[in-house]
C-alpha cells in the first residue's frame, strides 16, 4: 500500500470531521475499532475476504460505524476501491493525523497479557509528565518477555521485563 494513498484518504475523512465537528466522535471510534480487531484478528480479515459479498461487507461496516454516516460512506468507499485488506493502515493514518495536531505522540507498551483501560491510563499519564509530552500508548502482547513491561515512546525505551533482567544477568557473568 502507498502511504500517500492513505493519507490522502484519512485527510479527507479528517477534514470533513473537523468541518462537521465530529472529529472526536470519529477519533474515539477509530480506537474502538482498532481495539475490536486487536481483540478479534479475523474482523479485518472478514472485511477483506473474496468470499464476502460487498453488500455483507457494508452491512458489517454499517454496524460497526453505528451513526455515522461519514465515516460509514469512507470505509464503504475504500472497500468498493479494492483497499479492503488496508483498512486497518487507513484508520490508523486517521488517527495519526489527529496525533499529530493535537501534538500526541504514540507509543507502545509491550506485556505478555493484556492491560485494562484504567492501568494504560495511569502508565499514558506517567510518561506524559516523564517526557513532558502527550503520550497515547498502544498495549501490544509479547510472550517472550516472561512478565514485567517493556515501552517504547520516540526513542526512549524502559524495559522493566523479566527477559531483560535475565540478559543483564547473563551479561553479568550470574548463571
Amino acid at each position: 500500500m502507498k502511504r500517500t494513498g492513505a493519507r490522502q484518504y484519512a485527510e479527507a475523512l479528517y477534514n470533513l470531521a473537523k468541518e462537521e465537528n465530529v472529529i472526536d466522535d470519529y477519533i474515539a471510534l477509530s480506537h474502538a475499532i482498532i481495539n475490536i480487531a486487536n481483540e478479534n484478528p479475523l474482523i479485518f480479515n472478514y472485511i477483506s475476504s473474496n468470499n464476502i459479498s460487498y453488500s455483507e461487507k457494508k452491512k458489517f461496516i454499517k454496524e460497526l460505524s453505528e451513526e455515522y454516516e461519514y465515516y460509514e460512506n469512507w470505509l464503504n468507499i475504500l472497500i468498493d476501491s479494492g483497499r479492503a485488506n488496508y483498512l486497518r493502515d487507513y484508520i490508523n493514518e486517521f488517527i495519526n493525523l489527529y496525533n499529530k495536531e493535537q501534538g500526541i505522540i504514540k507509543g507502545h507498551i509491550y506485556t505478555v497479557e493484556p492491560l485494562n483501560v484504567e492501568t494504560i491510563k495511569i502508565l499514558e499519564e506517567s510518561v506524559s509528565k516523564k517526557i513532558n509530552k502527550k503520550v497515547m500508548l498502544e498495549n501490544k502482547i509479547n510472550k517472550e518477555l516472561i512478565g514485567g513491561i517493556k515501552l517504547e515512546v520516540e526513542d526512549e525505551v524502559w524495559d522493566n521485563s523479566i527477559q531483560n533482567k535475565l540478559k543483564q544477568l547473563l551479561k553479568e557473568g550470574v548463571k
